[in-house]
C-alpha cells in the first residue's frame, strides 16, 4: 500500500480533529463544539468562536460538515497552521493551551481521569479569561501607572 503524500496526511490529521470535535457525533460540529478547538489554539488574534464559525461554515447553517471543514481549511491557511500547531504529532489528539501557550496539557477528550479532565477545564477556562481580558484590555501590569 502507499503511504500517503503530506497534503493526504494533513487532510487525514484535519478529519481526526473534526472527529474529536464532533462531541455528539451527529458529522457537523456547532458552536459550542468548535469552541473546544479555542481552548486547543492561541486564539487572542480572534476575537473568539464566531470568527471561527464565519470562517469554516461555508453555506451560513450555523453548522460545519466534513466537507466544509476541509475546504475551508484549505482556503485559510493560518486557521490550518493553528490547528496544525495544537495537534500532538504522537497521539494526533488536540493539546489544551493554558494562558501562558504551554501546549503539553492534557486533552480531556483523549481518555485522561476525571481529576486531570478538570484541571485541564480550570486551564482552558482561564485562557478564555485572558484572551477577553486581552480584548478588552483589562489585564493589569500592561500601563504602569505613576504615583
Amino acid at each position: 500500500r502507499p503511504r500517503p503524500n503530506l497534503q493526504e496526511r494533513a487532510e487525514e490529521t484535519h478529519l481526526a480533529v473534526f472527529r474529536q470535535l464532533d462531541a455528539d457525533h451527529s458529522g457537523k460540529v456547532d458552536r459550542g463544539e468548535l469552541r473546544a478547538l479555542l481552548r486547543c489554539v492561541p486564539c487572542a488574534w480572534m476575537s473568539g468562536v464566531d470568527d471561527w464559525m464565519r470562517a469554516l461554515d461555508a453555506d451560513r447553517d450555523h453548522l460545519i460538515d466534513q466537507e466544509e471543514w476541509v475546504s475551508q481549511l484549505a482556503l485559510h491557511p493560518l486557521l490550518r497552521q493553528l490547528i496544525d500547531s495544537a495537534v500532538d504529532p504522537t497521539t494526533g489528539k488536540l493539546r489544551l493551551v493554558d494562558e501562558f501557550g504551554d501546549l503539553d496539557a492534557p486533552n480531556p477528550a483523549g481518555g485522561t481521569s476525571a481529576a486531570e479532565e478538570e484541571e485541564a477545564a480550570q486551564r482552558a477556562s482561564a485562557l478564555l479569561e485572558w484572551v477577553d481580558a486581552q480584548q478588552h484590555g483589562l489585564l493589569e501590569g500592561g500601563d504602569d501607572e505613576e504615583e
